[in-house]
């Protein structure tokens, strides 16, 4: 299983294992559902799916398994503006604006 550091105002960092996709239970103070990672050759996807209410992120720290050249954030199939930074092993994902995904969105993820 992955370490997780998730809440309104901190990072999310669930780290995933190569071998298969991972996805694990995910809660915070509003709401709950899943997150998954998944690596595909030279991409790594991860995505936060709330079941129930709505989850509000600015940040998500995810431990990187390919080389990150590029990182892509979507809501559904909207793209979201997003920097990012790595340092001490994790790729540091920082949103614009604060963004509440609600029950049946989803977040997306992608380091290429």
């Amino acid at each position: 299983m992955g370490q997780e550091r998730a809440s309104s105002g901190r990072a999310h960092a669930p780290v995933a294992r190569p071998v298969r996709p991972r996805r694990a239970a995910s809660a915070a103070r509003d709401g709950w559902g899943t997150f998954a990672q998944k690596l595909s050759g030279s991409t790594q996807a991860a995505a936060l799916a709330p079941s129930h209410g709505s989850v509000t992120v600015r940040t998500l720290c995810l431990r990187p398994l390919v080389k990150v050249k590029s990182v892509s954030v979507t809501l559904g199939d909207r793209p979201v503006e997003a920097a990012w930074a790595e340092a001490d092993g994790d790729c540091r994902i920082t949103l614009a604006d604060a963004l509440t995904v609600r029950a049946g969105q989803g977040l997306k993820v992608t380091l290429t």
